[in-house]
């Protein structure tokens, strides 16, 4: 065999690697995180200012999983809370994620799990006081 089919067939053999590797790249479904993705990292400072200010009072917040009650009980500083969001968030399943709101003075607050989807889940806390916002996360295993 001379240079030249050595070289056709290492060719042909790159060119059936790249053809594998694509098609082998399109058979997963790659959600992103949520659908307005590039306009949340756009927003990235501003979240992280929010967790700076929740991390100065994290003590103060408790995310509790009562396993035998299938409850998630959250508790928010009473003072701190005039409105926000809790939004349970799982990145294996977008679709499954699920959002609940926090009312004025609402800083104590009991959500039912039992149709969720077992696995691993992350609590979003954001709400906002009277001069700050804040945002904390916590991972939990349902």
């Amino acid at each position: 065999m001379n240079w030249g089919y050595k070289i056709t067939i290492l060719y042909l053999s790159f060119v059936a690697l790249i053809v594998f590797l694509v098609v082998g790249s399109t058979q997963y479904k790659v959600q992103l995180v949520s659908p307005d993705y590039y306009q949340e990292e756009i927003t990235y400072d501003l979240k992280a200012e929010k967790m700076a200010n929740a991390k100065l009072i994290q003590d103060s917040v408790s995310i509790d999983y009562d396993v035998k009650e299938q409850q998630i009980h959250i508790q928010l500083p009473s003072k701190r809370v005039l409105k926000g969001n809790i939004q349970f968030y799982r990145p294996s399943n977008s679709q499954l994620d699920k959002k609940f709101p926090i009312h004025p003075g609402e800083w104590d607050k009991v959500i039912e799990v039992r149709q969720f989807s077992r696995g691993l889940w992350k609590v979003q806390l954001e709400w906002e006081g009277k001069e700050k916002s804040y945002f904390l996360e916590r991972t939990i295993i349902l």
